[in-house]
């Protein structure tokens, strides 16, 4: 199963492979990624990696109500 998430608007791009901050649920998460992301992007949460959301850029511009 996956979910939709938005990268935290209050914090910087995530860079790849290092940790950044996505919310799901109005929930903030620790996440990575093997990509750039900037901020404001919606992601898909791929897997959970400890307390780590592994995520990637969603391509659609589909908004979603997180």
């Amino acid at each position: 199963v996956s979910y939709n998430a938005k990268v935290n608007q209050e914090i910087n791009d995530i860079n790849k492979n290092e940790i950044g901050e996505v919310k799901v649920d109005g929930k903030r998460w620790s996440a990575i990624a093997n990509e750039n992301i900037s901020k404001d992007s919606y992601v898909t949460v791929k897997e959970l990696k400890g307390v780590k959301l592994v995520v990637e850029k969603k391509e659609s511009d589909i908004k979603w109500q997180l």
